[in-house]
Protein backbone atom coordinates (compact mmCIF):
# COMPACT_ATOMS: atom_id res chain seq x y z
CA UNK A 1 0.00 0.00 0.00
CA UNK A 2 0.94 3.55 -0.92
CA UNK A 3 2.15 5.69 2.06
CA UNK A 4 0.14 8.99 1.47
CA UNK A 5 1.02 10.50 4.82
CA UNK A 6 4.11 12.57 4.30
CA UNK A 7 2.74 14.33 0.99
CA UNK A 8 -0.90 14.69 1.18
CA UNK A 9 -1.42 14.88 5.02
CA UNK A 10 -0.64 18.61 4.87
CA UNK A 11 -3.34 18.94 1.77
CA UNK A 12 -6.27 18.10 4.41
CA UNK A 13 -4.83 20.12 7.51
CA UNK A 14 -2.65 17.41 9.41
CA UNK A 15 0.28 19.30 9.71
CA UNK A 16 1.52 17.25 12.34
CA UNK A 17 1.77 13.90 13.87
CA UNK A 18 -0.27 15.52 16.95
CA UNK A 19 -3.16 16.67 14.61
CA UNK A 20 -4.35 13.38 13.89
CA UNK A 21 -7.83 13.13 15.02
CA UNK A 22 -8.22 9.93 17.79
CA UNK A 23 -8.23 6.53 15.73
CA UNK A 24 -5.98 7.61 12.94
CA UNK A 25 -3.20 8.60 15.67
CA UNK A 26 -2.35 5.41 16.45
CA UNK A 27 -3.73 3.33 13.29
CA UNK A 28 -2.21 3.72 9.97
CA UNK A 29 -4.80 2.10 7.80
CA UNK A 30 -7.20 4.41 8.97
CA UNK A 31 -5.04 7.24 8.19
CA UNK A 32 -5.11 5.95 4.83
CA UNK A 33 -8.68 6.08 4.14
CA UNK A 34 -9.03 9.53 6.40
CA UNK A 35 -6.80 10.89 3.90
CA UNK A 36 -8.39 9.46 1.08
CA UNK A 37 -11.92 9.98 1.88
CA UNK A 38 -10.54 14.16 2.60
CA UNK A 39 -9.11 14.21 -0.83
CA UNK A 40 -12.29 12.97 -2.33
CA UNK A 41 -14.43 15.63 -0.78
CA UNK A 42 -12.00 18.27 -0.88
CA UNK A 43 -11.77 19.05 2.68
CA UNK A 44 -9.97 20.34 5.50
CA UNK A 45 -9.98 19.03 8.70
CA UNK A 46 -10.89 21.45 11.88
CA UNK A 47 -7.79 21.32 14.04
CA UNK A 48 -9.08 22.52 17.66
CA UNK A 49 -11.78 24.72 16.62
CA UNK A 50 -14.57 22.34 16.32
CA UNK A 51 -15.66 18.77 17.82
CA UNK A 52 -19.17 19.08 17.99
CA UNK A 53 -22.53 19.18 15.42
CA UNK A 54 -22.51 22.89 16.92
CA UNK A 55 -19.70 23.56 15.16
CA UNK A 56 -21.76 23.46 11.75
CA UNK A 57 -24.19 26.49 13.13
CA UNK A 58 -21.05 28.68 14.14
CA UNK A 59 -21.48 27.72 17.88
CA UNK A 60 -19.37 27.06 20.86
CA UNK A 61 -18.57 22.85 20.99
CA UNK A 62 -20.08 21.89 23.62
CA UNK A 63 -18.08 18.33 23.48
CA UNK A 64 -15.50 19.06 26.31
CA UNK A 65 -18.23 20.04 28.41
CA UNK A 66 -20.92 18.08 30.86
CA UNK A 67 -23.72 19.56 28.78
CA UNK A 68 -27.22 17.70 27.63
CA UNK A 69 -26.44 18.67 23.78
CA UNK A 70 -24.03 15.88 23.78
CA UNK A 71 -25.26 12.78 22.32
CA UNK A 72 -24.04 8.88 22.43
CA UNK A 73 -23.99 9.59 18.21
CA UNK A 74 -21.26 12.13 18.37
CA UNK A 75 -18.53 9.60 19.46
CA UNK A 76 -15.09 10.30 17.25
CA UNK A 77 -16.07 13.76 16.22
CA UNK A 78 -14.18 15.56 13.79
CA UNK A 79 -15.27 18.85 11.53
CA UNK A 80 -14.33 19.90 8.43
CA UNK A 81 -13.87 22.95 6.02
CA UNK A 82 -14.28 23.04 2.11
CA UNK A 83 -13.52 26.44 0.67
CA UNK A 84 -12.77 28.14 4.35
CA UNK A 85 -16.64 27.68 4.87
CA UNK A 86 -17.42 24.58 7.45
CA UNK A 87 -18.45 21.65 5.56
CA UNK A 88 -19.00 19.26 7.63
CA UNK A 89 -19.57 17.18 10.74
CA UNK A 90 -18.14 13.66 10.90
CA UNK A 91 -19.26 11.03 13.86
CA UNK A 92 -17.98 7.58 14.42
CA UNK A 93 -19.65 5.85 17.18
CA UNK A 94 -19.79 1.83 17.80
CA UNK A 95 -23.32 1.94 17.70
CA UNK A 96 -26.60 3.84 16.71
CA UNK A 97 -29.41 3.01 18.32
CA UNK A 98 -33.06 3.76 16.86
CA UNK A 99 -34.19 5.96 19.24
CA UNK A 100 -31.19 8.32 18.65
CA UNK A 101 -32.13 10.90 15.65
CA UNK A 102 -29.14 12.96 14.03
CA UNK A 103 -31.27 12.92 11.38
CA UNK A 104 -33.99 15.18 13.11
CA UNK A 105 -31.15 17.42 14.45
CA UNK A 106 -29.44 17.78 10.83
CA UNK A 107 -33.04 18.19 9.31
CA UNK A 108 -34.30 20.86 11.76
CA UNK A 109 -30.84 23.15 11.29
CA UNK A 110 -30.96 22.89 7.44
CA UNK A 111 -28.29 20.10 7.08
CA UNK A 112 -28.12 16.82 5.21
CA UNK A 113 -27.33 13.73 6.60
CA UNK A 114 -25.23 10.56 5.63
CA UNK A 115 -25.20 7.53 7.74
CA UNK A 116 -23.77 4.74 7.02
CA UNK A 117 -23.86 1.42 9.17
CA UNK A 118 -20.80 -0.43 7.07
CA UNK A 119 -18.68 2.20 8.60
CA UNK A 120 -16.33 4.83 7.26
CA UNK A 121 -12.36 5.65 7.72
CA UNK A 122 -12.73 5.27 11.33
CA UNK A 123 -12.99 1.31 10.84
CA UNK A 124 -13.07 -0.71 13.78
CA UNK A 125 -16.98 -1.40 13.70
CA UNK A 126 -18.38 1.99 13.46
CA UNK A 127 -21.40 3.74 11.69
CA UNK A 128 -20.15 6.73 10.07
CA UNK A 129 -22.20 9.65 10.42
CA UNK A 130 -21.86 13.01 8.71
CA UNK A 131 -23.75 15.90 8.77
CA UNK A 132 -23.17 18.58 6.05
CA UNK A 133 -24.41 21.79 4.62
CA UNK A 134 -25.74 21.28 1.00
CA UNK A 135 -24.94 25.21 0.46
CA UNK A 136 -21.19 24.07 0.73
CA UNK A 137 -20.97 20.27 -0.41
CA UNK A 138 -23.56 18.38 -2.49
CA UNK A 139 -23.16 15.08 -1.42
CA UNK A 140 -20.41 13.13 1.78
CA UNK A 141 -20.24 9.47 1.12
CA UNK A 142 -17.67 6.91 2.57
Amino acid sequence: MLNLEPKTAPKIGIRSQSCWPYGPSDDSQSRTNLIEWALRHDLRLSNGSGWCRHWLLNRKCYFHHADATFQHWEDHPTCWWRDRQRAVFVAQPYTLHDSEVPEQWARENGFEITIDRSGGWYGHGTVFIAIYDPDVISKVTT
